[in-house]
């Protein structure tokens, strides 16, 4: 998980991939599916088809309120580390 959120700040897809699939999982971290949808929001941002197919599972089971404050939260991650668009993997 340390390497991953370190990789993904610097970002790198594959490990905000990862990360997200680690947060809508619940593995190495507790469940927390608006952080998952706000990594792969940036993965889709980064070109990057998991994170189109990632939001859309999530969709199904979040509410509109959880989506909408994904949403800022992505918006408030990439204000902070705006690394985090950093294409190169």
């Amino acid at each position: 998980m340390k390497w991953y959120q370190k990789a993904a700040d610097h970002g790198n897809a594959e490990a905000q991939t990862n990360l997200g699939f680690m947060h809508a999982n619940g593995q190495g971290t507790p469940f927390n599916p608006s952080l998952a949808y706000c990594y792969w929001q940036i993965v889709r941002f980064n070109g990057r088809a998991e994170g189109k197919e990632g939001l859309e599972a999530l969709k199904r089971i979040m509410t509109p309120a959880q989506i909408t404050k994904a949403e800022e939260l992505v918006k408030e991650m990439l204000k902070k580390n705006p690394k985090l668009l950093n294409k190169k993997d």
